[in-house]
């Protein structure tokens, strides 16, 4: 069993990460901006309140604590992707890594983007051009870029998980998936600008396997990786309307959407080094995991 620092703890895969990390028997010290709330620790589970922006308030809390592995997933202010959060959230990365050196964490996961890359088409391996061309995809590759350098220099493990698009049970209301849900349950059709863009969906459950198993992975090896974790295929916008109505037991007429002229490409990950190097590989098909997001939001009526 490890113990292991969790910031993001209270957020939509963090929430997922949690729960995988105390069924896999670990000890959590989930980083949650107020205590109490709707989210009860798990046995062995410490909630710690606060903020990155603590610093030395976090460092002091922490103090005499030992702890095998951090899992950084904490970004604030999405879908803001402007310079100012985007350089906070930098910042925020940069405290972690600090972090990690004075408690002598030997262990470091920290989530990134599938946005990352440059002009995404295809099949996407991990040593695709990588994009600056907005403050989000250049903070993320900064941060990506200064912790492989600071954690080898620090005998650090760390790996780099480029998340595709996650969804699932607690995502944001206002994303793609709970969106449509919603429209449908209505009654109503979707307005969908790119019904016809094809995206690598994968469910928020088998990102929280992916984050485990990176962890598993570390033993023994301070190195570094970046990893792909997607579902290795790209699906239309459409075919997932036209999953969650044939759920939902909605008709639907598909043909109300007109492809556009010039469609943006296709893209998805190619996951073959997550397979091989962390023993990782989706299992959630996009059928069960729209099944799954229904029966949660009549459940919590979103």
């Amino acid at each position: 069993m490890s113990k292991i620092l969790l910031t993001g703890a209270s957020g939509f895969i963090g929430t997922h990460v949690r729960k995988a990390l105390h069924e896999a028997g670990h000890e959590i010290i989930s980083l949650v901006r107020t205590s109490g709330g709707a989210m009860a620790p798990y046995p062995g589970e410490t909630f710690l309140t606060g903020t990155l922006a603590e610093a030395g308030a976090l460092e002091q809390s922490l103090s005499g604590i030992t702890m095998d592995a951090c899992v950084h997933l904490a970004w604030e202010g999405i879908p803001d992707y402007s310079s100012e959060p985007s350089i906070k959230n930098m910042e925020y990365g940069f405290r972690v890594l600090r972090l990690c050196k004075q408690m002598e964490i030997k262990k470091l996961v920290i989530s990134g983007s599938c946005w990352e890359y440059e002009k995404p088409s295809g099949m996407i391996s991990e040593n695709a051009p990588l994009s600056y061309e907005n403050p989000f995809k250049t903070a993320k590759n900064t941060l990506h870029t200064i912790a492989e350098m600071f954690c080898r220099e620090n005998g650090i493990a760390v790996h780099w998980l480029r998340l595709f698009y996650v969804y699932g049970e607690g995502q944001r209301p206002g994303s793609l998936i709970p969106y449509v849900v919603r429209e449908l349950r209505s009654g109503v059709c979707p307005v969908l600008g790119g019904a016809f863009n094809q995206n690598d969906f994968v469910h928020v459950s088998d990102v929280a396997q992916a984050v485990c198993k990176s962890l598993d992975s570390m033993e023994g090896e301070p190195s570094c990786g970046t990893f792909n974790i997607g579902s290795g295929q790209a699906v239309r916008v459409l075919d997932v309307v036209a999953a969650a109505a044939r759920i939902l037991q909605v008709h639907i007429d598909l043909s109300l959407y007109e492809p556009p002229v010039v469609g943006a490409p296709p893209f998805w990950a190619d996951i073959r080094a997550a397979k091989e190097r962390l023993g990782w590989e989706p299992r959630v098909s996009l059928e069960e995991g729209l099944e799954r997001y229904i029966r949660f939001s009549k459940r919590e009526s979103i």
